[in-house]
């Protein structure tokens, strides 16, 4: 069934790992989580990590079905390799980095706030449009199919690298410098009227 989780506190080095193998992933109170941790849900079931104290030190590995996962971190947040099958949200009250690629069927949706950094290099697969919301820190994204932008506001820099199309949903909003890159034949095609690049 369902899962509520309570507080959790591994202590100086303990790792994290809880798998609902038949309903969704929550939680009631703080997760302070000193070593890495591993979240799994399947099917439609749902994972929502939104607690705005959680403190994720060591990396986190996500895996889903086709259920919504939501992730909130009060510190530095470091994604490991992950596969979902729906929608991704991250919000961080520090960096987002990660140790391996995220292969994403739905939407993403990545934020960090002050000079923090979103440095998302690895050979990543976003399927569905990835929204981008930072405040003066360099946001840095790859991927390795098309790309699909969805509306973004973005106050540092913008770098973005595909290996395939880049696209757009929604206006991009980006006050640093922006810059996008594909390869090959493939097209670039942000005609948003709305677009406003600063930079």
């Amino acid at each position: 069934g369902d899962i509520s989780l309570g507080t959790i506190d591994t202590g100086t080095s303990g790792n994290l790992s809880i798998t609902a193998t038949s309903g969704s992933l929550s939680q009631s109170a703080i997760a302070t989580v000193t070593g890495t941790s591993s979240f799994t849900v399947s099917g439609t079931n749902t994972m929502t990590l939104t607690n705005a104290f959680n403190d994720f030190t060591g990396a986190v590995t996500l895996a889903s079905g086709t259920g919504a996962v939501q992730l909130t971190d009060s510190t530095d947040t470091i994604l490991a390799a992950s596969t979902l099958g729906g929608n991704l949200i991250v919000a961080s009250s520090g960096g987002i980095t990660q140790t391996g690629a995220l292969s994403v069927t739905g939407t993403s949706d990545f934020t960090v706030s002050s000079t923090n950094a979103m440095t998302l290099t690895q050979a990543n697969d976003f399927t569905g449009a990835v929204t981008l919301s930072s405040g003066s820190g360099a946001v840095q994204l790859t991927d390795s199919t098309d790309t699909i932008l969805a509306a973004s506001i973005l106050v540092g820099n913008l770098t973005v690298t595909s290996s395939g199309a880049i696209t757009q949903t929604g206006p991009l909003l980006v006050a640093g410098t922006s810059d996008f890159t594909v390869s090959g034949s493939n097209a670039m095609t942000l005609t948003s009227t709305s677009n406003d690049f600063v930079g």
